[in-house]
């Protein structure tokens, strides 16, 4: 697995465990869930499912974004360098 695709991989993972928790999520009063990732390439090809070897992992992603949309919890994916100031 690349680094980028370990990346991917890894926002589709924070992805799903919200969804895993969104009844608890709802219940706290969460309307957004935001996810942070070093790799700007990899926060971009969240946004498109052209074909090509990360397609999977996109589609993943967007599919767990459009639950919990429908589950009224907005997602956002936020670059940061290096996970600075996040705690």
């Amino acid at each position: 697995m690349e680094v980028y695709d370990a990346e991917l991989w890894a926002i589709g993972r924070a992805l799903r465990e919200s969804l895993r928790k969104r009844d608890t999520l709802q219940t706290h009063g969460v309307t957004k869930v935001a996810v942070f990732s070093d790799m700007q390439v990899a926060i971009q090809g969240t946004e498109h499912l052209e074909p090509g070897p990360e397609q999977p992992l996109a589609r993943w992603i967007n599919w767990s974004a459009r639950t919990l949309c429908e589950a009224g919890i907005e997602t956002q994916i936020h670059w940061v360098p290096g996970h600075t100031g996040i705690h």
